[in-house]
Order: structure tokens, then C-alpha cells, then sequence
């Protein structure tokens, strides 16, 4: 074990359990608030709080993405030349956009993308 990972470890090891513990919590409690929430809207016909129950199961979902985040954070990379690759990125991009500007090269865009650009697009 290198220094590095001495040093984080205490640290790491007390936010990666809060974290989990958190999120299971949340886990339950919203389960538990969708299955509720669904026989209660089942029972008095409204699709809102069927709708609302579907919406605590999503959360749930969150809360595990959360905990996979996390024990994937606390992984050392397999790679020992990911910062010298983050170094040429920002030039590749750079170039790649500006060469497609000077040859006036038309980027196709599929019909989702028109719509997400359309969608998310700000307006004043």
C-alpha cells in the first residue's frame, strides 16, 4: 500500500460507509413510499399517485447508481498515463473543432440530437 492510499484511506473508508448507509436508507424508504404510494393510488384510482410511486422507485434507482458510484470511486485506476492523456485532449478537441470550422465541414446531427439541442436550448 503506497503512502497515497494510507493517507486517504481513513478519510475514504468513513465517507464511502456514510455514503452506503445513507443510500440504503433511502433504498428502503422510498420502496417502501412506492409500494404504499402505488396500492394507495391503485385503490383510488388516480394515475398522479400511481405516477408518484413510479417517481419514488426512480429515486430509489438514484440512490443505488450512488452507491455503484462510489465503491467505483474508491478503485485505483489501471492505467498510470490517464493524466498525460487528459493533457491531450482539450488540444484534440480543439483542433478537431477548429479544422472542421476552416474547411466549413457540416457536422450531420440525427433527428434525436436536433431534438435534445432543441429541448435544452435557453431561452431569454
Amino acid at each position: 500500500m503506497s503512502a497515497d492510499e494510507r493517507r486517504c484511506e481513513p478519510f475514504t473508508d468513513t465517507r464511502d460507509r456514510i455514503i452506503v448507509r445513507t443510500s440504503t436508507v433511502g433504498i428502503v424508504t422510498n420502496v417502501l413510499l412506492a409500494v404504499f404510494k402505488a396500492a394507495v393510488g391503485l385503490v383510488s384510482h388516480s394515475i398522479a399517485v400511481v405516477l408518484d410511486a413510479v417517481n419514488n422507485l426512480s429515486d430509489a434507482l438514484s440512490s443505488i447508481i450512488t452507491i455503484v458510484g462510489t465503491k467505483l470511486s474508491g478503485k485505483l485506476p489501471e492505467f498510470t498515463f490517464f493524466p498525460c492523456a487528459l493533457m491531450y485532449l482539450p488540444r484534440t478537441i480543439f483542433t478537431t473543432t477548429a479544422t472542421a470550422m476552416m474547411t466549413r465541414e457540416t457536422v450531420p446531427y440525427s433527428g434525436v440530437s436536433g431534438r435534445i439541442i432543441f429541448l435544452t436550448r435557453r431561452t431569454r
